[in-house]
């Protein structure tokens, strides 16, 4: 009977004993730079102005949407309708029937090009606008 528990023993020694790690600890703090690195440069567009005003609308009913999310899919339906970047000199007009809204915008289409860098070291400068719509440097 001893014979046997000489071996029952031996195992479970080593399986208590075998399972132990060596943990160390470390009082610094180790910290990884985690800002991007991001630089920002002037950068100037025309814009091209359609001589065409253009209209978007959108409706909805009162309380399921609202003001601000209706005058965002007139915009998007008028520039998505007319493939503009941004409507200039736009106005908002809102009709409300019962317990629906309609929001319309009218306004021109105008479309961003020829971009190109500005020059570094100083602000850009006000400028006044052409007849034709064009902002220069």
């Amino acid at each position: 009977m001893l014979m046997r528990l000489v071996p029952a023993a031996a195992v479970a020694a080593l399986f208590f004993t075998g399972c132990v790690a060596s943990v160390s600890k470390s009082n610094t703090i180790k910290a990884i730079d985690a800002a991007p690195k991001v630089s920002a440069t002037v950068t100037f567009a025309d814009l091209a102005v359609s001589e065409k005003k253009v209209m978007g609308t959108a409706n909805g009913i009162i309380g399921d949407v609202t003001k601000e999310g209706l005058e965002q899919e007139a915009v998007y339906q008028a520039l998505q309708q007319h493939g503009a970047d941004v409507m200039v000199g736009s106005n908002f007009f809102y009709v409300v029937a019962n317990d629906e809204m309609t929001v319309t915008i009218v306004g021109y289409p105008a479309n961003y090009k020829n971009f190109r860098p500005g020059k570094s070291g100083r602000p850009a400068a006000p400028t006044t606008l052409p007849t034709t719509q064009t902002i220069t440097e």
